[in-house]
């Protein structure tokens, strides 16, 4: 929902009127103009008005967005990759790669959903072009030059992170973490910040450099200070069971992989569940293939 749409939903949920939402500054025909999303509200305004709906700022914002095109493309995007068959999805989501493509320059966020989309599609769509070499080199260039990485930065990273030199991704990795300001930092940034790191570790296993695998596994008992991120701790945990099986054969590596899985079902997260197991006896049949660690379906979440 928009900011006017939100504000008619707590409002109306509440049982409050018009008049009595409306702060002294702003009169009745304004007010409704707001909610219907026909004038801008300054943001001074704007806490007023959540203040007399008495609920908190990270609420509101939990239903409201002030990018509706962002939020438009990542629900598309999440739902043709669940649903490849799907022709009307799939010609929508080809038509706005094709608006990107055509463009000479693009801005960080079309360049952030552009390579999202031939990272996830490129093999299963004949549309959607790999990605190239002239892409990851301008890409690197334009992070390695940061100090300073937001979270289209970090979709970036986490899509294309396979595609870098082992001395690249030492640069980057080294720029990029620890997060700076982590406890400020709003989840979905988080989750791709991290999930680079997990993508990261997947990689170097599929390559078979279990010692650069097993040095990235310490670096990240550092991270998540604040011991919250349970999904990361957990696949954390996995990936140092599989590297270790993978160079050692003990079986009880093998059992606490086994009994991550069985977590993973036991909450009903099939799909994540089916997600480790193929990638657990792709490993085990130890077939080194740089391109499909380039574009493998790892167990790790991409939202």
């Amino acid at each position: 929902m928009n900011i006017g749409e939100s504000l008619k939903f707590f409002r109306t949920k509440k049982n409050i009127t018009q008049k009595e939402m409306i702060p002294q500054n702003i009169d009745p025909s304004t007010y409704s103009r707001i909610e219907g999303n026909r004038r801008p509200l300054r943001i001074n305004d704007l806490q007023s008005i959540i203040a007399k709906l008495e609920i908190s700022v990270d609420e509101f914002f939990s239903f409201a967005t002030l990018d509706e095109e962002q939020k438009w493309f990542r629900e598309h995007y999440y739902y043709c990759s669940n649903h490849l068959s799907n022709k009307e999805a799939k010609k929508i989501l080809v038509k706005y790669y094709t608006s990107i493509d055509i463009k000479p320059i693009k801005t960080l966020r079309e360049l952030s959903n552009y390579i999202a989309i031939k990272s996830l599609f490129h093999n299963k769509w004949e549309e959607i072009g790999k990605i190239n070499d002239d892409e990851v080199t301008e890409i690197y260039n334009l992070l390695v030059s940061k100090h300073y990485f937001f979270q289209y930065d970090y979709i970036l990273m986490n899509n294309l992170i396979a595609f870098f030199t082992t001395k690249q991704t030492s640069i980057l990795m080294m720029k990029a973490f620890p997060i700076l300001d982590e406890e400020n930092r709003d989840s979905t940034t988080l989750t791709f910040a991290y999930n680079t790191w997990l993508n990261l570790i997947s990689i170097k296993l599929y390559n078979n450099e279990y010692a650069l695998a097993e040095d990235y596994i310490k670096q990240s008992y550092k991270f998540d200070k604040s011991k919250t991120n349970y999904n990361f701790r957990l696949n954390i945990r996995y990936l140092a069971h599989l590297t270790r099986y993978l160079q050692t054969a003990d079986p009880d590596d093998m059992k606490e992989i086994s009994l991550f899985i069985q977590l993973l079902k036991d909450i009903g997260d099939e799909e994540f569940a089916r997600r480790v197991d193929d990638e657990v006896r792709t490993l085990t049949r130890n077939t080194s293939n740089i391109d499909k660690a380039r574009y493998a379906a790892t167990a790790i979440r991409l939202e």
